[in-house]
């Protein structure tokens, strides 16, 4: 019996020596790793962030805070590869409304309005061989994730200032992030000027 539990362990032992092998075979060096991932994430560095503009209205009739809260954002990217830096707007803004509320009535006219675009600028120890794409996916993720304690210190500290109850701005999921930078490229594209094809 000691016997066949010696071999055992050898065969096994053999088997998990070849599986090793195979692995290290087709591993790729890990130069060949860093080239494949680096051109779709920069190597930035966040150097400022600041408050660039805001606004606020409270148009509220019936004295008490809405129940419903909508968030909508939107985010400009600009590339100056010549100075080596990303500049990111991420502008967000929140629209509280009551249920009877005109859905046609414009942002600023809702029971309570307060908006705030901020400004990020990363720098860049070089920008060769990055696209614009990859670029401007890498900013809208990480900005929203940066920007987001400052969104949420703005509201809760201007509805405070207004004199109403707290407003407390939910935490960022990847989720949201998501469909964020997702509504945001959609906006983008539909900005763009379409170009006619000639016949």
């Amino acid at each position: 019996m000691a016997k066949t539990r010696h071999s055992a362990s050898a065969k096994t032992r053999r088997k998990k020596a070849s599986r090793e092998k195979a692995v290290r075979k087709t591993a790729r060096p890990k130069e060949a790793r860093q080239k494949t991932v680096a051109p779709a994430v920069p190597p930035v560095e966040l150097l400022k962030i600041r408050l660039k503009s805001c606004t606020a209205n409270n148009n509220l009739g019936k004295g008490t805070l809405p129940p419903y809260v909508d968030t909508h954002a939107n985010i400009t990217v600009n590339i100056d590869r010549e100075a080596g830096q990303v500049h990111v707007l991420p502008s967000i803004q929140a629209i509280a409304r009551y249920e009877d509320t005109a859905a046609e009535l414009p942002p600023v006219d809702m029971p309570l309005f307060i908006h705030a675009t901020f400004s990020l600028t990363y720098s860049a120890k070089s920008l060769e061989g990055i696209s614009d794409e990859h670029i401007n996916a890498f900013s809208m993720q990480t900005s929203f994730f940066c920007v987001w304690p400052y969104w949420r210190e703005f509201v809760a500290s201007t509805v405070s200032r207004m004199g109403l109850p707290a407003l407390t701005v939910p935490l960022l999921s990847v989720s949201q992030v998501q469909e964020e930078v997702r509504a945001a490229v959609l906006a983008q594209e539909a900005s763009r000027p379409q170009t006619r094809r000639k016949k």
